[in-house]
């Protein structure tokens, strides 16, 4: 008869990580979210004054147009970027309060 192992159970050899290093990544995902704070305000300044020359064209778009969407397209991105770095940094700081639990 077989017998089949859970996968964190097949391998009993897994290197952890320290609180210390789980710490040190926070503290360098607070650097990344500030800096894509500053570029998400700047970037919704250059949509806003860029919004202010788009073509009345409702047939075709210009240069113009093609960046404002851009513009608004960084903007949406930059907002998902920090939602799924402050998902991991939740993460970090629960692995740093809790020790590690599997979460599946």
């Amino acid at each position: 008869m077989k017998f089949i192992s859970k996968f964190n159970e097949i391998n009993s050899t897994v290197k952890k990580i320290s609180n210390d290093r789980v710490t040190e990544i926070i503290t360098e995902l607070e650097v990344m979210t500030s800096k894509l704070n500053d570029t998400l305000v700047k970037s919704k300044s250059l949509a806003k004054e860029l919004n202010e020359y788009k073509s009345n064209s409702k047939k075709s778009n210009n240069q113009i147009d093609d960046a404002f969407v851009n513009v608004e397209s960084l903007s949406t991105k930059l907002r998902e970027s920090l939602d799924t770095i402050l998902s991991i940094s939740t993460k970090l700081n629960d692995y740093n309060e809790k020790g590690e639990q599997f979460l599946y």
